[in-house]
């Protein structure tokens, strides 16, 4: 497995200890509150309300889930230990999967996906569950900084690689304010927040462990991960994966 790059913090010092302490809390707090205010008994809440509560403590719960996995995943792969189980992955398949998971936040959020896949679309060779966790953080990423009733935009197609090897692009496109062209270069750096973008009322704070963990899977996989302006008429930043459509042997 490919190396990928210098660490931007030990993962045993205390900024990010205390980083990574703040980055749990957060959802961890939001399914406790949740959980007492559906049981309390002195003013019963209507059915409908629970239920809306408890889907709010299961995205939490799931939220909380997938920045224990990228806590975990970022020091496998910085250690190289990570394993990686190389299987035949259509991107149609897993843009759906990874949808799939956060399906309720696009819900809850009334927003919109969009997806527009350029033919041929060859299948790649990845892991298939490492490559849906990265575009679950990035679909999650785009939910955070857009607001409500917007369009998230999902592309696809294969291209020709700088070395002329054949590649398939995957880009999701928010409609949130974008990343500053200065800011670009640090936006995948772990717990390193922006400074000039804000999120959507109400959305999460993330520390920017997905981002990281996004930059060091995909760079695994002999790929690239970048960030560019959007297009198509969005507004936000757009995100895009670069996949080698036969990775070369190490």
């Amino acid at each position: 497995m490919k190396s990928s790059g210098k660490k931007q913090q030990s993962m045993g010092s205390p900024f990010f200890i205390q980083m990574a302490v703040h980055d749990l809390r957060g959802p961890l707090t939001a399914i406790l509150n949740g959980l007492d205010l559906s049981l309390q008994t002195e003013y019963p809440l209507e059915p409908d309300e629970t239920n809306r509560i408890l889907r709010l403590c299961l995205d939490s719960g799931n939220a909380l889930m997938r920045q224990i996995d990228s806590l975990l995943d970022i020091a496998q792969i910085e250690n190289n230990s990570l394993p990686l189980h190389p299987q035949e992955v259509d991107p149609r398949m897993l843009i759906d999967s990874a949808y799939r998971t956060l399906a309720n936040t696009f819900i809850e959020k009334n927003i919109r996906l969009d997806t527009h896949y350029e033919e041929p679309l060859p299948p790649f060779q990845a892991d298939a569950e490492i490559m849906r966790r990265v575009f679950v953080n990035m679909l999650d990423n785009a939910l955070r900084f857009s607001g409500r009733g917007a369009a998230i935009l999902v592309e696809a197609r294969a291209e020709v690689g700088d070395e002329g090897g054949r590649r398939v692009a995957i880009s999701v496109t928010d409609n949130g304010p974008g990343i500053p062209e200065e800011q670009r270069a640090t936006v995948f750096d772990a717990y390193r927040r922006l400074e000039q973008t804000e999120q959507a009322p109400g959305a999460r704070r993330g520390m920017g462990l997905g981002l990281t963990f996004c930059k060091l899977a995909v760079e695994a996989h002999q790929g690239r991960i970048t960030v560019e302006d959007a297009n198509g008429g969005m507004s936000g930043a757009r995100f895009v994966v670069r996949l080698p459509i036969a990775p070369s042997s190490p």
